[in-house]
């Protein structure tokens, strides 16, 4: 059911926009490989370098080098059309895009850009697309997409020792296309994740085994990933020739777990385990046999393959009604737009704010900056379960690029318990 905002909370959206866009303004940098009017820099490594933290570099159509970085920016794809951004591995480096060691109040955004993965394998910070290590501050992905050219080993997002990472909107291709190990808190929302399909090179003999759509370890600390309306879908196996007999190399679930996973969302947020030969789980525990944790919402489906169970024995599994909130939104002029879903008639609060590091909480983990929020609804959930809603923002250039946030509070009236949805991030980036 989509129901209007009030004034008073349309008043008070628009006074946090208001204050955001009058904050102190960092640099805008463009990069453009083609050098048209108003360039800064023809390739995304020297941007970068030259860029201070805080600083957005809008980046026009073309391909360009990899890099990276310790600094909080903001990158923006500028697609047009059929002509997109797209970043290259560069010669020598392990991952495409590596973000590392950023400091607690730093935040690392990009939006909009197409991420090759190194030819090298990708299991467990081998190499990867984007690499995110060592981070006290925060890293958003908005629009942003891994490479599926099934030539390249290399993972799709790689996590270790990262305090807040938040996947919004992307589609990512790997193998794995999201591992962590250790250390990290993830929040992956509507979004698609597609681990590798096993390949064969020269000869019909493997080149690359199969992959998971999402792989934790806990060697670098505890692991904590949440899947918000996303679809997981594990690599196929596949058979290889060796002096002409025929081998099979089996598939791979759609997670294999070592910490702690929430899945939560409708029936378009499926786990699908890879094509396989022999009874394959649809959440499985790690090569490493460690066996993680898993809350699972009953509107969630996970398949295993060739009649193996949806979640393997070995996981911990707890099945539950998990509240959810995605959102999403379009540049100055445009609207932000959000989905709460949760059982009908259960008192709901929605708050838009801005994005915050993780703060746990009796109730669960609060992402949202107490010193600027503004109410969006409060009331009783609509039936059948499901709150849309849509804010007008404000036709003003100096909030393009910025990032907001909208979680929810949920009075679950059959347990007589408050909890927190998941927090979801975006930028206001067309």
């Amino acid at each position: 059911m989509r129901i209007q905002r009030t004034s008073a909370c349309a008043h008070a959206a628009f006074a946090l926009f208001a204050l955001v866009s009058t904050a102190a303004a960092q640099s805008t940098w463009i990069v453009d490989g083609a050098n048209g009017p108003g360039t800064d820099f023809g390739d995304l490594p020297t941007a970068v370098a030259t860029a201070a933290t805080g600083d957005t570099l809008v980046v026009r159509p073309g391909t360009y080098t990899g890099f990276d970085t310790d600094k909080g920016l903001t990158i923006l794809g500028e697609p047009q059309g059929f002509l997109g951004v797209r970043l290259l591995t560069p010669t020598g480096a392990t991952h495409t895009v590596s973000v590392h060691n950023l400091p607690t109040g730093a935040a690392f955004r990009m939006a909009a850009c197409e991420i090759d993965r190194p030819l090298t394998g990708g299991i467990f910070g081998f190499a990867a697309g984007i690499a995110i290590e060592n981070c006290a501050g925060s890293v958003l992905l908005d629009d942003v997409t891994t490479d599926d050219f099934p030539g390249d080993g290399g993972g799709g997002i790689y996590l270790s020792g990262a305090a807040q990472v938040q996947v919004n909107g992307c589609e990512i291709y790997g193998h794995p296309a999201l591992s962590d190990d250790g250390g990290s808190r993830c929040t992956v929302v509507d979004s698609l994740l597609r681990g590798g399909n096993g390949t064969l090179g020269l000869g019909q003999a493997l080149l690359y085994p199969s992959s998971p759509g999402v792989a934790s370890q806990t060697f670098d600390g505890p692991s904590s990933i949440r899947l918000v309306r996303t679809a997981v879908t594990g690599g196929n196996g596949v058979t290889s020739f060796l002096f002409g007999v025929p081998q099979f190399h089996p598939g791979s679930p759609a997670a294999r777990i070592g910490g702690d996973l929430v899945v939560a969302g409708d029936a378009s947020a499926q786990l699908v385990a890879g094509i396989n030969n022999v009874p394959l789980a649809g959440i499985d525990q790690t090569n490493f046999l460690q066996a993680g944790i898993v809350t699972l919402d009953p509107s969630v489906t996970v398949l295993g393959s060739s009649g193996g169970p949806a979640v393997a024995p070995a996981i911990t599994l707890t099945t539950q009604h998990v509240p959810w909130v995605v959102a999403s939104g379009d540049g100055p002029g445009g609207t932000v737009d959000y989905t709460l879903a949760t059982t009908a008639n259960n008192p709901v609060v929605t708050l838009l704010s801005l994005p915050a590091l993780p703060a746990p909480t009796p109730f669960g983990v609060f992402e949202l900056d107490p010193l600027a929020i503004a109410p969006l609804f409060s009331g009783s959930q609509p039936a059948p379960g499901v709150l849309t809603q849509s804010l007008a923002v404000p036709n003003d250039p100096a909030l393009s690029g910025r990032a907001f946030a909208i979680q929810a509070g949920v009075f679950i009236n059959a347990t007589n318990s408050l909890e927190l949805t998941n927090s979801s991030q975006f930028l206001l980036y067309d």
